[in-house]
């Protein structure tokens, strides 16, 4: 069982619910969309309530990020079923909050979470090969490059974040 909210020092991670899906598809802007290639915000909620009831079977690990200065929502951190989609990691952030490290402590209070309560040593991630930003965020988080695959929408590159290499990224 996954705990309904963990802590950080400037971000909460809220277990996703019907509660936050307002929030969510508000801090999900055509920007973050036009990345993630997701066409509109009503194929976002149809994704993120099949998630949610994943998130009831403990099929899934899937927060909202909130910004405890702002009060708000400003993202998402899945963690998905390794058997079931490649690239198991599933993150954004609202582009007013890119390059704060809102991200990376995200993933540090999440990924210790995760290993510890699913006993997985891993998990992957896919980033396309367009999106420098987004790797460059996660290899400096510590994920190491796997390769590359060819994704929906072109070459994507293969990280993966094994849970010895994360302890480093402790806050």
């Amino acid at each position: 069982m996954f705990p309904e909210t963990i802590f950080g020092s400037r971000v909460t991670l809220k277990c996703m619910s019907e509660y936050l899906l307002i929030p969510y598809l508000s801090a999900f802007s055509s920007q973050v969309r036009l990345l993630l290639h997701v066409t509109s915000a009503f194929e976002e909620e149809c994704y993120v309530r099949d998630r949610i009831e994943k998130i009831k079977k403990c099929e899934t690990f899937f927060y909202a990020i909130y910004i405890k200065k702002e009060r708000q929502v400003i993202g998402a951190l899945e963690i998905r079923d390794d058997q079931k989609l490649r690239g198991q990691l599933y993150c954004w952030l609202n582009e007013h909050f890119w390059k704060n490290g809102y991200l990376h402590e995200a993933l540090a209070v999440a990924a210790p979470v995760y290993f510890s309560c699913t006993k997985n040593n891993f998990f992957t991630a896919h980033v396309d090969a367009g999106n420098e930003q987004s790797y460059r965020s996660l290899k400096r988080f510590g994920f190491a490059d796997a390769g590359f695959v060819k994704g929906p929408y072109g070459v994507q590159y293969e990280l993966i974040l094994r849970q010895r290499d994360q302890q480093s990224n402790v806050l």
